[in-house]
């Protein structure tokens, strides 16, 4: 049983290797090592110290491992993408917020907008 489950863990890596690596390079190690840790005491509480069920205690901490490194549990990124989505400003934002700032032509040229809607912010907002 043990020897099927890591041929299982073994076959399963293989196919998502790629996706891993990627994800790995963006782990938040802290959240990560208190997630083994606690992961490996609570597979030790369930099975024993045995000889027999070190290998299988080893090889669901690998599995689940994998599994939250595939679900980015510990990724920067999706740490970063709950604290970003309300921060994130539209073209028009933009342009309004640099109007007292910067020319139309320079406003455009940085958010991708036509002169013609910078203009029409500038009357909208009533800068000249």
């Amino acid at each position: 049983m043990e020897l099927l489950l890591s041929i299982i863990g073994i076959v399963f890596i293989a196919i998502i290797f790629e996706e891993l690596t990627i994800k790995f390079k963006s782990i938040i190690w802290s959240r990560f090592l208190f997630f083994l840790v606690v992961g490996a005491g609570l597979l030790a509480v369930l099975f024993s110290y045995t000889s027999e069920n070190v290998i299988v205690i080893v090889g669901a901490s690998i599995v689940l491992i994998v599994l939250a490194l595939f679900f980015s549990v510990f990724s920067r990124k999706s740490s970063e993408d709950s604290h970003n989505n309300d921060s994130e400003l539209t073209p028009q934002e933009i342009a309004t917020n640099l109007l007292d700032v910067l020319d139309d032509e320079i406003i455009a040229e940085k958010t991708k907008l036509s002169v013609s809607e910078v203009k029409e912010l500038r009357s909208k907002n009533n800068l000249s």
